[in-house]
């Protein structure tokens, strides 16, 4: 009875669980753990269930818990830390997507707990949870190798500890981490070293060379950003101490350890103008220079360049006589050997006289600085040719006042000539031109030209050419010329005598560039819309060259011509580049038309367009029309005034005609297929259909004859009930036969005559019902067999029987079908053996060996709509 009850029981606790509406019970915690800084844990719970992540830690450790990756949103989920106790140490409502609980100084030594309390009882999700401590402790030391350091979150402090000793020499590295602050202290808590952000690292960091003041455990706190990164102590040796000599070979500098400096001593005197090379291979190294008395002797010039190695360059003027030490300081943690070498500076100035020969000067020491004095006076406009010069790298050419400012210089390519052009002195007196290369040695000239401003020359719209000219290097001529707003304007230039490189500019008044041409030295044509200002044409030939080019501009007006429909033919002249013709006439919505325009004189069709336009200037059709164009049953949409606007390319000029017809509606004519002649006329533009009935396998060709237009200039075609060719012949001018076809189905067909543009004349037409071909038998020896074709369109077959490899001569004689009737000897499958066109009375093939056993077939196609009879013998 007991079991039997208990069995009841949980059957009924059983149902009550699972019956809606009835309380459903929590799933118990989850329960896991973690350290103090170890990697994160994830955390995946169940609805309604809460974690309980438990972690050891002893009294006094300070801790952060960081919660985040969470699916809850952020207050979808709290966090709390409980003491060994039970007692709440911190607590955050919104831990839902991420959060950090304050730090805490934990109180007692024990199992501690982080409890998440997700809001909602029904959704399931996941968090990310770590424990870890503000300052990540590690144990380092001097002169080891270099430690892996792991903090594991961005916010976390590492104070590294290592043992010193007093007076001991060390310096401190981390890499690759980016630090914010670094502070050194001594076994007593004293600070040694300490940096702010202000001095922070962004990918390696190096602290030292630092002198202990004590023996002990010092401590080295870093706050760096996430990520592991290596650090290193070292013990540094004394800094290397070397002796130069100004004008001696160099001295190398050996540095072993990251903190090691040196420093290179040298005698110099009050006055004295020294350079110093450093060459450093891939080592970053500074350099300060201080005067016997210690003052820092600051650099008149420097530069560096890394082509291969590093090379700095440094120039300076010693203030006093006594020895100068030079401090070498390697970047971060560079080490390696380096060489040093100073050298006095020779004068190297040469006098430069305007519009006289070059002058030459030549380095010997890295850090001279060719230099050329020249007089001029303010107003004067210049140009400095740099010669081609021996220095391998890119140098600064600088033009210097008299008051030692700046006026003017550019950057010239390695050993290339350049020129500093349109340099406008400011003021008067002695002027310096400068070729800043410290790092090299060499020869270079330098030659100095008057370049006096052209002034501008005025030009006139469809006036003669003016000659544009210049007479000294570096000049640029300008023509002037005004403008109509919205019309075209042409620029020719021809006959130049400037490098074909010249550049060419048409501007406006203020300077904006329309069009421009790189190549313009000899002949150019430009292109732009008149603003109704000036508008300015630039010639800047390159270099020094100079030279003149005629330059002639002209108004791009259109030139109007009117015409009618109807009307004899008109003629369309363009005598200035930029310039269009126009042609208009009056025209009805509805009214077809033709336009013809022939005999261009514009060399190809595609140097003009032909462009008709609608009375409101919108585009009705185009082609190109060099030479010859038409359009043809254009439809006018709209009553009013159409114009044709002929528009040749570039810089042609020329002539073409036009001629325009109203389009009389097409002709239509219904016949039938018996042969009888129908006479039809069209005027320009028109064409004719003759319409007629045919039956599915019905044959009929098509004759015309008769006509009056020239040979080429009308096209007849044959058409199917549903409009697609059936047949056509393009040269029906005069006359042309379409061959027999079998029409396809029955229904209305149409014989089109269609008159080339504006061809007017007459043709007449025979549609002939053409009966089967005649079929004629023979044998091979069976002696003359007469054949006669009597309707138009129709063909003569003779058949005989032959055996393979049999020789058989087959003979046409008397035949009196006229020129270029066809001849086919053909196989039993129907396939060619021979064949020959012939006008003459007789044909023969002769000795032909038949290929297989069959029935062979002589096919008899007369040319055209010719008949006739002959006789046929096969032997």
């Amino acid at each position: 009875m007991i079991t039997r009850f208990s069995q009841l029981l949980v059957a009924a606790v059983a149902v009550a669980l699972l019956t809606p509406g009835v309380a459903q019970a929590s799933p118990p915690d989850l329960v896991t753990s973690t350290t103090l800084n170890a990697t994160e844990i994830v955390v995946d719970l169940a609805a309604d269930q809460n974690a309980r992540i438990t972690f050891p830690a002893t009294a006094g450790a300070r801790v952060v818990v960081a919660v985040f990756s969470g699916t809850y949103g952020v207050s979808g989920a709290s966090a709390r830390l409980l003491l060994p106790d039970g007692t709440q140490a911190a607590a955050d409502p919104a831990c839902g997507q991420y959060c950090e609980l304050p730090p805490q100084t934990l109180p007692t030594s024990g199992s501690h707990t982080v409890v998440i309390d997700p809001v909602s009882t029904t959704a399931a999700g996941s968090v990310k949870v770590v424990v870890y401590e503000t300052a990540l402790a590690v144990a380092g030391a001097i002169g080891a190798a270099g430690q892996q350091i792991h903090p594991v979150a961005s916010r976390q402090l590492v104070a590294v500890t290592f043992a010193g000793t007093a007076g001991e020499r060390i310096s401190l590295r981390t890499s690759p981490v980016e630090v914010d602050h670094r502070t050194l202290t001594a076994p007593d808590g004293t600070v040694v070293f300490q940096s702010d952000s202000a001095y922070g690292c962004s990918d390696e960091c190096l602290t030292g060379p630092l002198v202990l003041p004590a023996t002990g455990t010092y401590t080295y706190l870093l706050d760096t950003g996430s990520g592991g990164f290596t650090f290193w102590g070292y013990d540094v040796p004394a800094d290397v101490a070397v002796t130069a000599s100004i004008g001696g070979p160099a001295v190398n500098v050996a540095v072993t350890v990251p903190g090691q400096n040196a420093t290179v001593t040298f005698a110099g005197t009050a006055g004295q103008r020294i350079s110093l090379r450093y060459d450093t291979a891939s080592l970053d190294v500074g350099a300060t220079l201080r005067a016997p008395g210690g003052a820092v002797v600051p650099a008149a010039t420097s530069a560096w360049e890394c082509p291969a190695g590093c090379a700095s360059v440094w120039t300076y003027t010693l203030p006093e006589t006594g020895d100068y030490p030079l401090l070498m300081d390697p970047s971060n943690s560079g080490t390696g050997t380096y060489a040093v070498q100073l050298f006095a500076l020779d004068v190297t100035e040469a006098a430069l006289a305007v519009d006289g020969s070059a002058a030459s000067v030549s380095t010997t020491h890295v850090g001279e600085l060719p230099t050329f004095r020249f007089t001029g006076a303010a107003g004067q406009r210049l140009l400095f040719a740099v010669d081609g010069h021996e220095f391998p790298a890119t140098t600064a050419a600088d033009v210097i006042n008299p008051d030692g400012t700046f006026l003017k210089g550019r950057t010239c390519g390695a050993t290339a000539q350049c020129l500093v052009e349109d340099v406008l002195l400011t003021q008067s007196g002695e002027h310096l031109i400068r070729l800043n290369n410290l790092l090299h040695t060499g020869t270079v000239s330098v030659r100095a030209y008057n370049s006096p401003a052209n002034p501008n020359v005025s030009l006139a719209l469809d006036a003669a050419p003016v000659t544009l000219s210049t007479t000294a290097p570096g000049q640029t001529v300008v023509g002037v010329v005004p403008s109509v707003y919205n019309h075209r304007v042409g620029v020719r230039l021809t006959g130049g005598t400037f490098d074909p490189n010249t550049r060419v500019q048409v501007l406006t008044s203020s300077g904006t560039v329309l069009a421009a041409s790189s190549t313009c030295g000899v002949a150019c044509y430009l292109e732009v819309t008149g603003n109704g200002g000036n508008l300015q044409v630039l010639v800047d030939p390159p270099d020094l060259n100079t030279g003149a080019i005629a330059v002639a501009v002209s108004d791009g007006r259109d030139l109007p011509t009117g015409t009618a429909l109807g009307d004899p033919a008109v003629t369309l002249a363009v005598a200035l580049p930029a310039q269009r013709a126009v042609a208009s006439f009056a025209g009805t919505a509805g009214q077809k038309v033709l336009l013809s325009l022939a005999g261009g004189t514009y060399g190809t069709a595609s140097n003009a367009t032909a462009t008709l336009r609608r009375p409101d200037g919108g585009t009705l059709a185009t082609a190109n029309c060099g030479l010859s164009c038409a359009f043809e049953g254009v439809t006018l949409p709209t009553t009013g005034t159409y114009t044709l606007v002929h528009d040749p390319k570039n810089d042609l000029t020329g002539t073409i005609s036009l001629q325009a017809w109203s389009v009389a509606a097409d002709r239509t004519i219904a016949v039938t297929a018996d042969g009888s002649a129908t006479t039809v006329n069209t005027t320009p533009g028109q064409n004719a259909a003759l319409t007629f009935p045919g039956t599915a396998g019905q044959r009929v060709a098509v004759r015309v004859s008769a006509g009056s237009y020239p040979a080429a200039e009308a096209t007849v075609v044959l058409r199917r009930p549903d409009g697609s060719t059936l047949a056509q012949n393009t040269a029906c001018g005069t006359g042309c036969f379409l061959d027999t076809r079998s029409l396809p189905v029955t229904g209305t067909y149409t014989v089109l005559v269609d008159p080339k543009l504006a061809a007017a004349g007459a043709v007449t037409v025979q549609i002939h019902d053409v009966p089967a071909d005649v079929a004629v038998g023979t044998t091979v020896g069976g002696g003359a067999t007469p054949v006669a074709v009597a309707s138009v369109g129709q063909n003569a077959v003779v058949s005989f029987s032959g055996a393979a490899g049999q020789t058989v001569t087959v003979a046409v004689t008397g035949a009196t079908f006229g020129a270029s009737t066809g001849y086919v000897l053909r196989r039993p499958d129907g396939s060619t053996l021979a064949s020959k066109t012939s006008g003459g009375a007789n044909t023969t093939f002769a000795a032909v060996v038949l290929p297989a056993a069959g029935t062979y077939s002589l096919l008899i196609d007369p040319a055209n709509a010719n008949t006739g009879t002959a006789t046929v013998t096969v032997s």
